[in-house]
């Protein structure tokens, strides 16, 4: 690609603002996984998103074993059109508000994680395995279920990773997303609303989507509801658009981060859902409450 091509595809990108938020991310060297927790998106929709970068400057996939061969080119064709932008480090992320994080944080996080589960009695209905990567726990007597693990913990430079058993965690998580004609529905994100900020969420959400859960916090929520019913011929008189495509949908809209936690697919752990916490306040909730949960089922 010459240096009037890479500005013809950089220019398009000014009509294509969440592309270029995405594409900010990567240069910054961050991963689909770390992208999809800022951004309040599915991994697989950001794997989307960056393949569609790809398209656009000209980087074709190659048969090669390095999974890494199309983001070292894209940063190559920055650092000889546009190096400044792989020297910006002020990506906008969202804050997380009250964060204790620090140095370690990730161990010192794990540390309180294992010591409330000891205190809950976790050892006498699960079996602990500890790897250089995580901590699993499952039944040890699983009856006629699987031998999975239930939870899993991961210490990663971000935080503490807490993956939870899909049939434990799902009934507890809000859902929203967007309806689209002859297709599956696009999951725009799925959020863990910390009970003790229930209201100041409900309230935060006020300001972009009045209506939209009417005092819940759990469940499935369309944010076009009005094409879903236009599109089954059901009256659409007081249903209401809140966007008009996916890319309007943005994680910094539902308020404050403080009061919710992101939801993503774990790779490794296909059955469990994963959060990411950097805040000691938040992580103990989460485990009173899921831990608890665990226990009595």
């Amino acid at each position: 690609m010459n240096r009037n091509q890479f500005d013809e595809a950089l220019k398009k990108l000014d009509s294509a603002p969440v592309t270029k938020k995405v594409l900010r991310l990567v240069l910054a060297s961050d991963t689909n996984a770390e992208i999809a927790q800022s951004r309040g998106k599915s991994e697989g929709t950001i794997r989307k998103q960056v393949s569609n970068l790809y398209e656009r400057f000209g980087i074709a996939r190659q048969f090669t074993d390095d999974p890494n061969f199309q983001r070292r080119e894209l940063k190559t064709l920055f650092e000889k059109y546009k190096p400044e932008w792989l020297s910006e480090k002020a990506i906008a992320k969202p804050n997380q508000e009250s964060v204790e994080t620090y140095a370690g944080s990730g161990k010192n996080l794990m540390s309180l994680a294992t010591s409330m589960l000891e205190q809950l009695s976790f050892d006498e209905k699960f079996k602990k395995n500890i790897t250089s990567s995580y901590t699993g726990y499952r039944l040890k007597n699983p009856g006629a279920r699987a031998k999975k693990y239930l939870l899993v913990l991961a210490q990663r430079k971000e935080g503490l990773c807490i993956s939870v058993s899909k049939d434990v965690l799902e009934p507890h998580i809000l859902c929203l997303k967007y309806y689209e004609d002859a297709a599956p529905d696009i999951i725009l994100g799925k959020f863990w609303i910390i009970p003790s900020k229930e209201d100041i969420f409900l309230a935060s959400m006020q300001t972009h989507y009045p209506t939209l859960l009417d005092g819940e916090v759990t469940g499935s929520f369309t944010l076009n509801e009005g094409a879903f019913l236009f599109h089954h011929n059901i009256d659409i008189d007081n249903s209401i658009d809140f966007i008009e495509s996916p890319e309007e949908f943005e994680v910094n809209s539902l308020g404050s981060h403080n009061c919710y936690l992101v939801i993503n697919e774990d790779q490794l752990f296909p059955d469990t859902l994963q959060v990411c916490i950097t805040s000691r306040e938040i992580l103990e909730e989460f485990i009173r409450y899921f831990g608890e949960n665990l226990m009595e089922n």
